[in-house]
């Protein structure tokens, strides 16, 4: 027993440290898989580094519920300085056969969608990103998570 534990501590330190571009990642949870276009998803994050050259993506998690093949996202940056960009983002899901493209676990998808590559932000300091479902239906059930990840590109 002592060494199954032990076993499990040092694998735990071993996958926990690999992640070394990592600079945010961070999902938001859908309550009941569902998305409404009135709930816009917050994600703070700091950036220390304006020299370094950074890899944005968008991450969702879907079920087998979600009933399109893409989900459209107003994606919305505040940068230091009450600076305020705009985006609108086609986040592709499945292929025209409907086969969902993400890794799946279960029955849940999960979506890797780049964002911004190879870019630098302007300066250090505070980012704000908010994240809204630009679809036609209000409610989108079948999302379940909704996050950013932000990486240094090596």
């Amino acid at each position: 027993m002592k060494t199954v534990i032990s076993l499990t501590f040092i694998l735990v330190v071993i996958f926990s440290g690999c992640d070394k571009s990592r600079v945010f990642d961070e999902y938001a949870a859908m309550p009941e898989e569902n998305w409404n276009m009135d709930s816009i998803k917050y994600f703070p994050f700091q950036i220390e580094d304006s020299l370094a050259i950074y890899n944005m993506y968008i991450n969702i998690r879907n079920t087998g519920k979600y009933e399109f093949s893409n989900l459209i996202v107003f994606v919305e940056t505040d940068l230091p300085g009450q600076l305020k960009l705009r985006d609108t983002v086609n986040c592709i899901l499945a292929d025209e056969k409907g086969e969902w493209l993400g890794s799946g676990f279960g029955s849940i998808w999960t979506s890797k969608i780049p964002y911004k590559i190879k870019f630098r932000f302007p300066r250090n300091g505070q980012y704000d990103v908010h994240i809204q479902h630009g679809m036609r239906k209000e409610d989108l059930t079948g999302i379940s998570d909704i996050g950013i990840r932000i990486e240094k590109a090596f």
